[in-house]
Protein backbone atom coordinates (compact mmCIF):
# COMPACT_ATOMS: atom_id res chain seq x y z
CA UNK A 1 0.00 0.00 0.00
CA UNK A 2 3.10 2.01 0.85
CA UNK A 3 4.21 1.68 -2.41
CA UNK A 4 1.25 2.64 -4.55
CA UNK A 5 1.17 5.90 -1.67
CA UNK A 6 4.83 6.73 -3.48
CA UNK A 7 4.04 6.01 -7.00
CA UNK A 8 0.61 7.82 -6.85
CA UNK A 9 2.56 10.83 -5.06
CA UNK A 10 4.96 11.14 -8.08
CA UNK A 11 2.98 10.71 -10.78
CA UNK A 12 0.43 13.44 -9.28
CA UNK A 13 3.66 15.88 -8.80
CA UNK A 14 4.68 15.03 -12.47
CA UNK A 15 1.87 15.12 -14.57
CA UNK A 16 2.98 18.23 -16.39
CA UNK A 17 5.91 16.67 -17.29
CA UNK A 18 3.81 13.71 -19.38
CA UNK A 19 3.96 10.89 -16.36
CA UNK A 20 0.98 10.71 -15.84
CA UNK A 21 0.02 9.61 -19.56
CA UNK A 22 2.46 6.94 -18.85
CA UNK A 23 1.36 5.82 -16.30
CA UNK A 24 -2.17 5.32 -17.65
CA UNK A 25 -0.52 3.38 -20.48
CA UNK A 26 1.15 0.96 -18.14
CA UNK A 27 -1.86 0.46 -16.33
CA UNK A 28 -3.36 -0.65 -19.85
CA UNK A 29 -0.80 -3.41 -20.44
CA UNK A 30 -1.27 -4.84 -17.57
CA UNK A 31 -4.08 -7.58 -18.53
CA UNK A 32 -2.31 -8.61 -21.84
CA UNK A 33 -0.62 -11.65 -22.39
CA UNK A 34 3.15 -11.97 -22.16
CA UNK A 35 4.45 -11.91 -26.00
CA UNK A 36 6.35 -15.23 -26.43
CA UNK A 37 8.35 -16.05 -29.87
CA UNK A 38 7.05 -18.76 -32.10
CA UNK A 39 10.47 -19.91 -32.80
CA UNK A 40 12.49 -21.09 -29.87
CA UNK A 41 15.97 -18.76 -29.75
CA UNK A 42 19.45 -20.17 -29.74
CA UNK A 43 20.36 -19.81 -26.02
CA UNK A 44 23.51 -19.35 -23.93
CA UNK A 45 23.72 -20.04 -20.60
CA UNK A 46 26.25 -18.52 -18.63
CA UNK A 47 26.77 -19.49 -15.12
CA UNK A 48 29.82 -17.73 -13.01
CA UNK A 49 31.34 -20.42 -10.30
CA UNK A 50 33.75 -19.66 -7.65
CA UNK A 51 35.06 -23.10 -6.06
CA UNK A 52 31.35 -24.94 -6.68
CA UNK A 53 33.54 -28.12 -7.36
CA UNK A 54 30.79 -29.99 -4.96
CA UNK A 55 27.81 -28.75 -6.91
CA UNK A 56 28.93 -28.02 -10.20
CA UNK A 57 28.81 -31.43 -11.91
CA UNK A 58 24.74 -32.13 -11.05
CA UNK A 59 24.46 -27.93 -11.96
CA UNK A 60 25.63 -28.75 -15.28
CA UNK A 61 23.60 -31.86 -15.76
CA UNK A 62 20.62 -30.39 -14.49
CA UNK A 63 20.52 -27.38 -16.79
CA UNK A 64 21.45 -29.67 -19.72
CA UNK A 65 18.66 -31.38 -19.04
CA UNK A 66 16.78 -28.39 -20.36
CA UNK A 67 18.92 -27.78 -23.45
CA UNK A 68 18.29 -28.00 -27.11
CA UNK A 69 21.30 -29.31 -29.65
CA UNK A 70 21.81 -25.68 -30.64
CA UNK A 71 22.15 -24.12 -27.11
CA UNK A 72 25.53 -23.62 -25.08
CA UNK A 73 26.48 -23.91 -21.25
CA UNK A 74 29.40 -21.43 -20.60
CA UNK A 75 30.99 -21.69 -16.94
CA UNK A 76 32.94 -19.14 -15.84
CA UNK A 77 35.63 -20.58 -13.34
CA UNK A 78 36.32 -17.12 -11.28
CA UNK A 79 39.19 -17.22 -8.95
CA UNK A 80 38.95 -20.97 -8.61
CA UNK A 81 41.26 -22.99 -6.06
CA UNK A 82 39.71 -26.03 -6.65
CA UNK A 83 38.78 -28.26 -9.43
CA UNK A 84 35.58 -26.37 -10.34
CA UNK A 85 37.20 -25.79 -14.15
CA UNK A 86 37.92 -29.45 -14.65
CA UNK A 87 34.74 -30.94 -13.32
CA UNK A 88 32.68 -28.34 -15.59
CA UNK A 89 35.02 -29.29 -18.72
CA UNK A 90 33.65 -33.02 -17.56
CA UNK A 91 30.16 -32.31 -17.84
CA UNK A 92 30.29 -31.40 -20.94
CA UNK A 93 30.22 -27.27 -20.63
CA UNK A 94 32.42 -24.74 -22.33
CA UNK A 95 34.63 -23.18 -19.60
CA UNK A 96 36.34 -19.66 -18.97
CA UNK A 97 38.61 -19.54 -16.50
CA UNK A 98 39.85 -16.19 -15.24
CA UNK A 99 42.09 -15.18 -12.44
CA UNK A 100 41.64 -11.59 -11.29
CA UNK A 101 42.28 -11.09 -7.58
CA UNK A 102 42.09 -7.32 -7.89
CA UNK A 103 38.52 -7.79 -9.83
CA UNK A 104 36.46 -9.59 -7.49
CA UNK A 105 33.27 -10.21 -7.74
CA UNK A 106 30.02 -11.65 -9.71
CA UNK A 107 29.58 -9.09 -11.88
CA UNK A 108 33.18 -9.63 -13.38
CA UNK A 109 32.91 -13.10 -14.05
CA UNK A 110 29.83 -12.44 -15.66
CA UNK A 111 31.72 -9.82 -17.80
CA UNK A 112 34.14 -12.65 -18.85
CA UNK A 113 31.71 -14.54 -19.92
CA UNK A 114 29.87 -12.18 -22.32
CA UNK A 115 33.30 -11.20 -23.88
CA UNK A 116 33.94 -15.34 -24.58
CA UNK A 117 30.32 -15.42 -26.42
CA UNK A 118 30.72 -12.45 -28.79
CA UNK A 119 33.13 -14.80 -30.32
CA UNK A 120 30.18 -16.40 -31.37
CA UNK A 121 26.77 -14.62 -29.93
CA UNK A 122 23.63 -16.05 -29.57
CA UNK A 123 19.91 -15.04 -29.79
CA UNK A 124 19.16 -14.59 -25.90
CA UNK A 125 21.26 -15.12 -22.60
CA UNK A 126 20.48 -16.72 -19.33
CA UNK A 127 22.23 -15.87 -16.06
CA UNK A 128 22.12 -18.78 -13.56
CA UNK A 129 24.18 -19.46 -10.07
CA UNK A 130 25.86 -22.26 -9.67
CA UNK A 131 23.61 -23.61 -6.51
CA UNK A 132 20.63 -22.83 -8.63
CA UNK A 133 17.61 -25.16 -9.90
CA UNK A 134 15.22 -24.22 -12.33
CA UNK A 135 11.18 -25.50 -12.60
CA UNK A 136 10.45 -27.23 -15.38
CA UNK A 137 10.04 -26.03 -18.86
CA UNK A 138 11.87 -22.96 -17.39
CA UNK A 139 14.95 -22.51 -20.04
CA UNK A 140 12.17 -22.79 -23.26
CA UNK A 141 9.54 -20.12 -21.37
CA UNK A 142 12.58 -17.96 -20.85
CA UNK A 143 13.65 -17.83 -24.27
CA UNK A 144 10.73 -17.54 -26.17
CA UNK A 145 9.39 -14.73 -23.65
CA UNK A 146 12.45 -12.64 -24.04
CA UNK A 147 12.62 -13.13 -27.81
CA UNK A 148 9.22 -12.06 -27.92
CA UNK A 149 9.38 -8.93 -25.81
CA UNK A 150 12.55 -8.01 -27.47
CA UNK A 151 13.59 -7.01 -23.71
CA UNK A 152 15.29 -8.79 -20.41
CA UNK A 153 13.15 -10.83 -18.22
CA UNK A 154 13.16 -11.99 -15.27
CA UNK A 155 11.66 -15.46 -13.56
CA UNK A 156 10.80 -16.08 -9.70
CA UNK A 157 13.33 -16.76 -7.81
CA UNK A 158 12.71 -18.31 -4.73
CA UNK A 159 15.28 -19.28 -1.31
CA UNK A 160 14.32 -21.15 0.83
CA UNK A 161 15.83 -22.90 3.98
CA UNK A 162 17.49 -26.23 3.06
CA UNK A 163 15.56 -28.59 5.35
CA UNK A 164 19.09 -30.99 5.61
CA UNK A 165 20.30 -27.67 7.35
CA UNK A 166 19.52 -27.13 11.45
CA UNK A 167 18.98 -24.04 13.25
CA UNK A 168 17.81 -22.03 10.46
CA UNK A 169 14.95 -19.53 10.87
CA UNK A 170 12.35 -19.07 8.02
CA UNK A 171 11.58 -15.60 8.89
CA UNK A 172 13.81 -14.57 6.33
CA UNK A 173 12.42 -17.21 3.46
CA UNK A 174 9.10 -15.26 3.97
CA UNK A 175 10.84 -11.79 3.65
CA UNK A 176 12.32 -12.97 0.61
CA UNK A 177 8.90 -13.81 -0.74
CA UNK A 178 7.42 -10.28 -0.62
CA UNK A 179 10.46 -8.91 -2.04
CA UNK A 180 10.70 -11.43 -4.96
CA UNK A 181 7.46 -12.37 -5.25
CA UNK A 182 4.57 -10.20 -3.83
CA UNK A 183 5.73 -7.14 -4.89
CA UNK A 184 6.98 -7.78 -8.96
CA UNK A 185 3.68 -9.58 -9.01
CA UNK A 186 2.00 -6.36 -8.10
CA UNK A 187 4.39 -4.64 -10.47
CA UNK A 188 3.77 -6.47 -13.42
CA UNK A 189 -0.04 -6.36 -12.99
CA UNK A 190 0.46 -2.32 -12.55
CA UNK A 191 2.49 -2.97 -16.19
CA UNK A 192 5.68 -1.88 -14.80
CA UNK A 193 9.04 -3.23 -14.66
CA UNK A 194 10.83 -4.82 -11.78
CA UNK A 195 14.72 -5.23 -10.50
CA UNK A 196 16.86 -7.91 -11.75
CA UNK A 197 17.51 -11.26 -9.01
CA UNK A 198 20.59 -11.85 -9.88
CA UNK A 199 20.09 -15.44 -11.05
CA UNK A 200 17.07 -16.52 -13.51
CA UNK A 201 17.61 -13.42 -15.67
CA UNK A 202 17.56 -13.51 -19.31
CA UNK A 203 18.44 -10.98 -21.83
CA UNK A 204 18.67 -10.40 -25.76
CA UNK A 205 21.63 -10.36 -26.71
CA UNK A 206 21.14 -7.00 -28.95
CA UNK A 207 20.42 -5.12 -25.37
CA UNK A 208 23.47 -6.43 -24.22
CA UNK A 209 26.50 -4.49 -23.28
CA UNK A 210 29.59 -6.37 -21.43
CA UNK A 211 30.33 -3.07 -19.47
CA UNK A 212 27.01 -3.27 -17.68
CA UNK A 213 28.07 -6.10 -16.02
CA UNK A 214 31.47 -5.93 -15.18
CA UNK A 215 31.00 -4.49 -11.33
CA UNK A 216 32.55 -5.71 -7.80
CA UNK A 217 29.16 -4.42 -5.98
CA UNK A 218 27.80 -6.57 -3.44
CA UNK A 219 24.58 -6.72 -4.96
CA UNK A 220 25.18 -6.34 -8.21
CA UNK A 221 21.99 -7.88 -9.61
CA UNK A 222 20.29 -4.40 -8.59
CA UNK A 223 23.15 -2.06 -10.21
CA UNK A 224 22.93 -3.85 -13.34
CA UNK A 225 19.78 -3.55 -13.79
CA UNK A 226 19.74 -0.46 -12.81
CA UNK A 227 21.95 0.19 -15.62
CA UNK A 228 19.88 -1.16 -17.99
CA UNK A 229 16.95 0.47 -17.41
CA UNK A 230 19.23 4.13 -17.57
CA UNK A 231 19.82 2.67 -20.78
CA UNK A 232 16.01 1.76 -22.43
CA UNK A 233 16.12 -2.04 -21.23
CA UNK A 234 13.56 -2.22 -18.80
CA UNK A 235 13.40 -5.89 -17.58
CA UNK A 236 9.64 -7.20 -17.33
CA UNK A 237 8.73 -10.20 -14.81
CA UNK A 238 7.96 -13.87 -15.93
CA UNK A 239 6.20 -15.44 -12.79
CA UNK A 240 5.13 -18.81 -14.24
CA UNK A 241 8.41 -20.05 -14.28
CA UNK A 242 11.23 -20.13 -11.40
CA UNK A 243 14.43 -21.01 -10.46
CA UNK A 244 15.13 -21.92 -6.81
CA UNK A 245 18.43 -22.06 -4.54
CA UNK A 246 18.86 -22.19 -0.60
CA UNK A 247 20.00 -20.18 1.92
CA UNK A 248 23.31 -20.67 3.39
CA UNK A 249 23.90 -23.89 5.24
CA UNK A 250 24.11 -22.60 9.13
CA UNK A 251 22.93 -19.42 10.86
CA UNK A 252 26.08 -17.49 10.81
CA UNK A 253 26.25 -18.18 7.21
CA UNK A 254 22.77 -16.73 6.70
CA UNK A 255 23.96 -13.46 8.90
CA UNK A 256 26.99 -12.85 7.07
CA UNK A 257 24.83 -13.19 3.70
CA UNK A 258 21.73 -11.13 5.25
CA UNK A 259 24.32 -7.95 5.91
CA UNK A 260 25.54 -8.23 2.62
CA UNK A 261 22.82 -8.01 1.21
CA UNK A 262 21.78 -4.66 3.30
CA UNK A 263 24.38 -3.27 3.03
CA UNK A 264 24.59 -3.37 -0.61
CA UNK A 265 20.84 -2.46 -1.47
CA UNK A 266 21.17 0.92 1.14
CA UNK A 267 24.48 1.50 -0.91
CA UNK A 268 22.27 1.48 -3.97
CA UNK A 269 19.65 3.10 -2.76
CA UNK A 270 21.12 6.05 -1.47
CA UNK A 271 23.54 6.21 -4.79
CA UNK A 272 21.01 5.34 -7.87
CA UNK A 273 17.38 6.53 -6.73
CA UNK A 274 17.84 10.56 -7.01
CA UNK A 275 19.97 9.64 -10.23
CA UNK A 276 16.78 7.73 -11.57
CA UNK A 277 14.19 10.07 -10.33
CA UNK A 278 16.04 12.90 -12.08
CA UNK A 279 16.49 10.48 -15.47
CA UNK A 280 12.19 10.02 -14.90
CA UNK A 281 11.23 13.70 -14.97
CA UNK A 282 14.11 14.19 -17.84
CA UNK A 283 12.78 11.48 -20.12
CA UNK A 284 9.29 11.84 -18.91
CA UNK A 285 9.73 7.70 -17.93
CA UNK A 286 6.88 6.69 -15.40
CA UNK A 287 8.61 3.12 -15.47
CA UNK A 288 11.67 4.92 -14.26
CA UNK A 289 9.86 6.62 -11.74
CA UNK A 290 8.74 3.23 -10.41
CA UNK A 291 12.17 1.60 -10.17
CA UNK A 292 13.33 4.27 -8.10
CA UNK A 293 10.50 3.92 -5.53
CA UNK A 294 10.85 0.42 -5.66
CA UNK A 295 14.17 1.01 -4.68
CA UNK A 296 14.09 3.32 -2.21
CA UNK A 297 11.71 0.87 -0.33
CA UNK A 298 13.38 -0.58 2.74
CA UNK A 299 14.02 -4.26 3.46
CA UNK A 300 11.08 -5.56 5.87
CA UNK A 301 12.19 -4.66 9.37
CA UNK A 302 13.30 -1.40 8.76
CA UNK A 303 10.82 -0.02 7.44
CA UNK A 304 8.79 -1.41 10.79
CA UNK A 305 11.16 0.04 12.68
CA UNK A 306 10.82 3.26 10.69
CA UNK A 307 7.22 3.19 10.45
CA UNK A 308 6.64 2.31 14.63
CA UNK A 309 9.34 4.85 15.46
CA UNK A 310 7.69 7.17 14.21
CA UNK A 311 4.70 7.05 15.66
CA UNK A 312 6.44 7.11 19.43
CA UNK A 313 7.73 9.79 18.29
CA UNK A 314 4.94 11.85 17.20
CA UNK A 315 2.98 10.19 20.20
CA UNK A 316 5.44 11.81 22.40
CA UNK A 317 5.60 15.16 20.41
CA UNK A 318 1.23 14.75 20.77
CA UNK A 319 2.12 14.65 24.83
CA UNK A 320 4.35 17.25 24.72
CA UNK A 321 2.87 19.67 22.94
CA UNK A 322 -0.92 18.91 22.66
CA UNK A 323 -0.30 18.38 18.84
CA UNK A 324 -2.30 14.99 17.70
CA UNK A 325 -2.54 14.99 14.19
CA UNK A 326 1.28 13.75 13.47
CA UNK A 327 0.50 11.07 15.67
CA UNK A 328 -2.74 10.18 14.19
CA UNK A 329 -1.01 9.96 10.73
CA UNK A 330 1.48 7.56 12.17
CA UNK A 331 -0.91 5.83 13.51
CA UNK A 332 -2.57 5.15 9.53
CA UNK A 333 0.81 4.14 8.50
CA UNK A 334 1.13 2.00 11.39
CA UNK A 335 -2.46 0.33 10.57
CA UNK A 336 -1.37 -0.21 6.84
CA UNK A 337 1.67 -1.79 7.26
CA UNK A 338 0.01 -4.37 9.73
CA UNK A 339 -2.76 -5.13 7.25
CA UNK A 340 -0.12 -5.04 4.81
CA UNK A 341 2.13 -7.73 6.86
CA UNK A 342 -1.00 -9.62 7.55
CA UNK A 343 -2.34 -9.87 3.76
CA UNK A 344 1.14 -11.09 2.62
CA UNK A 345 1.34 -13.49 5.46
CA UNK A 346 -1.86 -15.13 4.63
CA UNK A 347 -1.03 -15.14 1.05
CA UNK A 348 2.47 -16.34 0.92
CA UNK A 349 3.91 -17.02 4.01
CA UNK A 350 1.04 -19.48 6.24
CA UNK A 351 3.36 -22.76 5.25
CA UNK A 352 6.55 -21.24 7.00
CA UNK A 353 5.26 -18.73 9.12
CA UNK A 354 4.25 -20.35 12.46
CA UNK A 355 4.23 -19.52 16.24
CA UNK A 356 7.79 -20.74 16.82
CA UNK A 357 9.12 -18.53 13.83
CA UNK A 358 7.42 -15.56 15.94
CA UNK A 359 9.22 -16.15 18.26
CA UNK A 360 12.22 -15.60 17.03
CA UNK A 361 11.12 -12.26 15.62
CA UNK A 362 13.11 -10.10 18.31
CA UNK A 363 16.54 -11.72 17.07
CA UNK A 364 15.85 -11.60 13.81
CA UNK A 365 15.18 -7.69 14.25
CA UNK A 366 18.15 -7.21 16.02
CA UNK A 367 20.31 -8.82 13.67
CA UNK A 368 18.99 -6.41 11.11
CA UNK A 369 19.20 -3.28 12.94
CA UNK A 370 22.76 -4.27 13.98
CA UNK A 371 23.53 -5.10 10.41
CA UNK A 372 21.98 -1.36 9.59
CA UNK A 373 24.26 0.53 12.38
CA UNK A 374 27.20 -1.02 11.02
CA UNK A 375 26.83 0.86 7.82
CA UNK A 376 25.94 4.17 9.19
CA UNK A 377 29.02 3.82 11.17
CA UNK A 378 31.26 2.98 7.70
CA UNK A 379 31.32 -0.57 7.74
CA UNK A 380 31.02 -2.11 4.82
CA UNK A 381 30.39 -5.91 3.76
CA UNK A 382 32.40 -7.34 0.80
CA UNK A 383 31.41 -9.93 -1.62
CA UNK A 384 31.72 -13.15 -0.47
CA UNK A 385 30.99 -16.94 -1.62
CA UNK A 386 27.71 -17.99 0.11
CA UNK A 387 28.28 -21.13 2.25
CA UNK A 388 26.62 -24.07 0.45
CA UNK A 389 25.31 -27.05 2.28
CA UNK A 390 28.37 -29.68 3.01
CA UNK A 391 30.53 -26.29 2.54
CA UNK A 392 33.30 -26.07 4.63
CA UNK A 393 34.56 -22.85 3.10
CA UNK A 394 32.80 -19.59 4.80
CA UNK A 395 35.22 -16.68 4.14
CA UNK A 396 38.91 -17.54 4.39
CA UNK A 397 38.51 -19.30 7.74
CA UNK A 398 39.90 -22.57 5.98
CA UNK A 399 42.76 -22.24 4.25
CA UNK A 400 42.85 -25.01 1.54
CA UNK A 401 45.59 -26.87 2.91
CA UNK A 402 42.91 -27.13 6.27
CA UNK A 403 40.38 -27.91 3.97
CA UNK A 404 41.77 -30.81 2.20
CA UNK A 405 42.92 -32.05 5.75
CA UNK A 406 39.23 -31.97 6.88
CA UNK A 407 38.42 -34.16 3.63
CA UNK A 408 40.75 -36.69 4.83
CA UNK A 409 39.36 -37.19 8.56
CA UNK A 410 36.80 -39.36 9.84
CA UNK A 411 33.80 -38.79 11.05
CA UNK A 412 34.40 -38.00 14.89
CA UNK A 413 37.18 -35.89 13.51
CA UNK A 414 35.54 -34.03 11.14
CA UNK A 415 32.98 -33.32 14.04
CA UNK A 416 34.94 -32.17 16.43
CA UNK A 417 36.48 -29.87 13.25
CA UNK A 418 33.16 -28.93 12.51
CA UNK A 419 32.73 -27.63 16.18
CA UNK A 420 36.50 -25.60 16.31
CA UNK A 421 35.35 -24.10 13.08
CA UNK A 422 31.68 -22.95 14.31
CA UNK A 423 33.72 -21.12 16.90
CA UNK A 424 36.16 -19.43 14.55
CA UNK A 425 32.66 -18.09 12.88
CA UNK A 426 30.62 -17.07 15.77
CA UNK A 427 34.02 -14.85 16.79
CA UNK A 428 33.54 -13.18 12.87
CA UNK A 429 30.17 -12.92 12.92
CA UNK A 430 29.84 -11.42 16.01
CA UNK A 431 26.80 -12.46 19.33
CA UNK A 432 24.15 -11.92 16.77
CA UNK A 433 24.90 -14.94 14.89
CA UNK A 434 25.19 -17.38 17.81
CA UNK A 435 21.91 -18.69 18.16
CA UNK A 436 20.68 -21.22 16.31
CA UNK A 437 16.99 -21.72 15.29
CA UNK A 438 14.73 -24.83 15.44
CA UNK A 439 12.03 -24.58 12.55
CA UNK A 440 9.29 -27.19 11.32
CA UNK A 441 9.14 -28.61 7.77
CA UNK A 442 7.28 -26.60 5.38
CA UNK A 443 4.00 -26.93 3.68
CA UNK A 444 2.54 -26.03 0.15
CA UNK A 445 0.60 -22.96 0.68
CA UNK A 446 -0.76 -21.25 -2.70
CA UNK A 447 1.40 -20.35 -5.29
CA UNK A 448 4.59 -19.56 -3.75
CA UNK A 449 5.64 -22.94 -2.06
CA UNK A 450 4.52 -24.90 -4.97
CA UNK A 451 8.19 -25.02 -6.23
CA UNK A 452 9.05 -26.72 -2.81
Amino acid sequence: MEFLLVLSTLALLAATAGLATQAAAALALRDRPFPSAAVRPRTAILVPAHNEIAAIAATAAHLKSQMMPVDRLVIVADNCSDRTAELAIRAGAEVVVRNDLARKGKGFALEAGLHYLRKNPPDVVLFVDADCRLSPGCLDALARACAGAGAPVQCLYLMQVNPASEGQSRLAEFAWRIRNDLRPTGCARLGLPCQLFGTGMMFPWSVIDPSDFATGHVTEDLLIGLRCAMKGALVRFLRSVSVVSYFPATAVGSVLQQRRWLHGHLQIAFREAPRLLVAAIKHRSFALAALAADLLIPPLVLSAFAVNGMFALTLGFGLLAGVWTPAALAGMAVALYSAFLTAAWFYCGRDIIGRAELAEVPRHIRRVLRAAIDFLSGARSGWVRAERLGDFSVGASLTRRQRAAEAEKGPADRTSARHLHDQTLRIKAGPAALSEHRVPSGCGCGQAGEHR
